[in-house]
């Protein structure tokens, strides 16, 4: 795909992550979870629902996501969630699809920023973020830099596991153990 007619498809996608109209915003989301899943899918199922192309747009269709253009969509997706609150857990749903090298750090300063904020949905999908990144089965692509400071992420991932959402309490306490084996 020409560079120009790459370029312009994600700016297209980028601006409909900015719509005021949610749905639109939200269908841009889900598109671009999907360009994500498939950039970074190790061609296990694990799972995780399989790509489907027919999708996505023509235009999108084409494009593959490397890691820069990875960095791109995290700066995106840190903007929209940071502004939107409504689109907070949709916007956490498609960051879980990015690269744990792309997502782990800014996620965090994410967190720290907002992180008490979140509704329950919202905090959830970061915790499945979270999770994936964490998991000790993720390949050997997925690292990232363990010397980060997570004493606020551990704060906030055991407030959120006694959370009354069961759902979220598991996901944040599977979180915490997660993090327990990762930074001993």
């Amino acid at each position: 795909m020409k560079r120009h007619y790459r370029e312009s498809a994600l700016n297209a996608l980028f601006a409909r992550l900015q719509s005021e109209d949610f749905d639109r915003r939200e269908h841009a989301l889900f598109e671009l979870a999907l360009m994500l899943r498939r950039a970074n899918s190790d061609g296990s199922a694990s799972g995780r629902f399989e790509f489907d192309n027919d999708s996505l747009p023509r235009d999108l269709q084409r494009i593959r996501l490397g890691m820069d253009d990875q960095h791109r969509v995290v700066e995106r997706l840190s903007l929209l969630i940071a502004g939107r609150r409504e689109s907070r857990a949709t916007a956490f749903w498609a960051l879980s699809e990015v690269a744990a090298a792309a997502g782990w750090e800014p996620t965090l300063a994410l967190l720290n920023v907002c992180g008490e904020e979140l509704g329950d949905e919202a905090a959830y999908q970061a915790c499945r973020a979270l999770r994936r990144w964490l998991d000790p089965a993720a390949p050997a692509t997925a690292r990232f830099n363990l010397e980060f400071d997570i004493s606020d992420l551990v704060v906030l991932a055991d407030g959120w596991a006694a959370s009354a959402d069961d759902r979220l309490a598991r996901e944040a306490s599977a979180v915490l153990g997660l993090l327990k084996a990762k930074f001993k």
